[in-house]
């Protein structure tokens, strides 16, 4: 049992994703995203649910999160709503390390993963080392960027971050529970 994860119910096929948060904040809706937290065997419940068609998703810090959509409630009037088991697959992880192109760590620069055919996006920094980690990821097709502030101790045009950005692009697949460790990232002279 997931002891503490998080089960979330939106409408159906609801996408959380950052440009979907920034209209949220422009334009608030009425739609209510209900959430609760398992209990210590995992147990969940949602109450006074109108009738219809929702998406549940769950996520705990140990695992990938899970997401099904299509699941139907009708009233409890009249029965039929089984219980629903989430199963949260373990995580993924993908680590590496990120160097110029004259081989030289790039230290605190943001790195970006973007899994593809998916609203999904994380960022992070690279350590002093210029290594970094993403944890918990749920198997599938990812794209890694790099997007230094300097390199070779210059600072970097807006522009040309953006042209380092996608010079740096990695294409990564995971499966479940799948720890990849060693990517290299090196960006090309320009």
């Amino acid at each position: 049992p997931a002891s503490g994860a998080m089960v979330s119910l939106n409408e159906n096929n609801f996408q959380d994703n950052a440009l979907n948060q920034i209209f949220k904040s422009i334009a608030p809706d009425d739609t209510r995203e209900r959430r609760v937290k398992a209990t210590g065997d995992g147990a969940y419940a949602f109450e006074q649910i109108p009738p219809g068609v929702y998406q549940v998703s769950g996520s705990h810090e140990d695992t990938a999160p899970v997401v099904v959509n299509d699941v139907n409630i009708v009233d409890d009037a009249l029965g039929g709503n089984k219980p629903l088991d989430l199963v949260l697959p373990p995580g993924a992880v993908i680590a590496g390390h990120a160097v110029s192109a004259a081989r030289h760590p790039l230290a605190f620069c943001k790195v970006q993963i973007n899994q593809k055919d998916s609203t999904f996006m994380d960022a992070g920094t690279t350590d002093k080392d210029g290594y970094f980690r993403f944890r918990n990821l749920a198997q599938g097709e990812y794209q890694v960027t790099v997007m230094p502030e300097k390199v070779g101790g210059e600072p970097i045009h807006p522009f040309m971050k953006l042209v380092y950005a996608k010079n740096s692009q990695k294409d990564i697949y995971v499966g479940e529970g799948q720890v990849l460790d060693g990517v290299l990232i090196q960006l090309q002279k320009q």
